[in-house]
């Protein structure tokens, strides 16, 4: 049933899910993740807090959400509106499409959540709904929709989950228990089909479709396996579904791949792919998945449009529209270059449907789509359900799914708790 639901709903709602992980470059050892249905965040007590969607577990509080096998109503809601305690000394997290990483204090790292195409890593394709543990001697961690990575303290780079690297005609693959792919790793981040590394050398590398590497290649079928430079002299990467950004030791940011008709990759064109690096804005101190970065005065800009569902402050004009508030102005209004949107700000995350940033205080702000309560206010998104007809043959036949009325969105960051000890 559990994957009834996924592929039911999830379609229905024409989801796409980037899912975004960032760690504070400071003494706090503080944590932010986000996914489009449920984030995570640790404390600098090392606590680590999740809320949102629970249907497949990924919370890992022993306990997941229930739908009935007919409808797809809820019989037992489990999703958490506000941040919950569930884990102690952690260090490292990232969260992906229904499921969750951590690594603790010793290194060690843990999994928990949905694991259909291998997501846990764990050699079995059992959901877990507490944490498990896959890897020891991690440092660092990053997962997008089915596939995750890791760097251990060698600097070898590990991935696992649904593999990307092959030609598309080839079919789907995963892989059940990590995998080496690559050493001399210094960060890493997955996004859709593609892998982007940054070695201990400052030099940037790429694998997966051809076409999202920057190197001016517009062949989207082909899949490289093997890692190929891209940019040298590079201290920061980031990945947002098909758009990819490179911060020099310049602070000049540099992005290409996707660009929709939303602006994504944030060089004010509206070409709908981009193969080459191009300029989206100097003086950047660093660059987040969710089309953010935050530039040396600590300012946060951000830019492009993440999707949603229905919202009462959906705001259209010439330029385009964004219907959650995702862009964290009154207006709601995207645009395809960066707007700045908070100030005194040292941290930030964000997917397709919704946005973190912790101030140099420690407190962290939410904004965009809260259908799942995955922005952690203690609301969530009301849902209904939808009756439709199919033919199929030429017999009719009623169809019943899940669907939000209103996904309860918030259109400006607000302030959710606090992650410094102030003690």
């Amino acid at each position: 049933m559990k994957k009834i639901i996924k592929t039911n709903v999830f379609n229905f709602l024409l989801i796409c899910f980037i899912f975004a992980n960032a760690s504070l470059q400071a003494e706090e050892t503080i944590r932010i993740a986000a996914s489009g249905t449920h984030s995570m965040a640790v404390k600098s007590d090392n606590s680590l807090w999740v809320w949102g969607e629970n249907t497949f577990g990924q919370l890992g509080n022993g306990k997941q959400t229930i739908y009935g096998e007919r409808s797809y109503l809820i019989t037992e809601n489990n999703d958490l509106y506000v941040p919950t305690k569930i884990m102690e000394n952690i260090i490292e997290i990232a969260a992906g499409e229904g499921f969750s990483l951590a690594v603790n204090s010793n290194n060690e790292l843990y999994a928990w959540g949905i694991n259909d195409s291998n997501q846990l890593g764990d050699g079995t394709t059992v959901y877990s709904n507490v944490p498990k543990k896959i890897l020891d001697n991690v440092v660092y961690i990053n997962s997008y929709e089915d596939t995750s990575i890791a760097i251990r303290k060698d600097g070898s780079l590990w991935m696992w989950g649904r593999e990307f690297r092959f030609d598309s005609r080839s079919g789907s693959r995963t892989i059940s228990t990590p995998v080496l792919i690559t050493e001399n790793v210094k960060k890493a981040v997955l996004g859709t089909r593609c892998l982007f590394i940054l070695d201990n050398n400052n030099r940037m590398y790429g694998m997966g479709t051809a076409s999202l590497l920057g190197l001016n290649r517009r062949d989207s079928n082909t899949r490289i396996s093997s890692p190929l430079l891209i940019l040298t002299d590079i201290k920061d990467i980031a990945a947002s579904g098909q758009s990819i950004y490179a911060l020099g030791n310049d602070s000049r940011l540099l992005g290409w791949g996707s660009n929709g008709n939303e602006g994504r990759v944030g060089h004010g064109g509206r070409d709908f792919s981009v193969y080459s690096p191009v300029l989206i804005s100097d003086d950047v101190k660093m660059v987040f998945s969710g089309y953010m970065y935050i530039k040396n005065d600590n300012s946060l800009w951000t830019w492009g449009r993440m999707y949603n569902h229905i919202n009462t402050r959906a705001t259209i004009n010439g330029q385009g529209r964004s219907t959650g508030g995702e862009l964290g102005d009154e207006i709601a209004v995207y645009g395809n270059r960066p707007r700045k949107i908070m100030d005194n700000i040292v941290l930030a995350c964000g997917n397709l449907f919704n946005r973190m940033a912790v101030d140099k205080d420690g407190n962290l702000f939410t904004w965009g789509s809260n259908q799942f309560g995955q922005l952690g206010n203690g609301t969530a998104g009301i849902m209904d359900i939808v009756t439709y007809m199919e033919s199929y043959h030429g017999t009719e036949f009623e169809m019943r799914t899940l669907a939000y009325k209103d996904s309860k969105s918030v259109a400006v960051p607000a302030r959710i708790t606090q992650l410094k000890n102030t003690d």
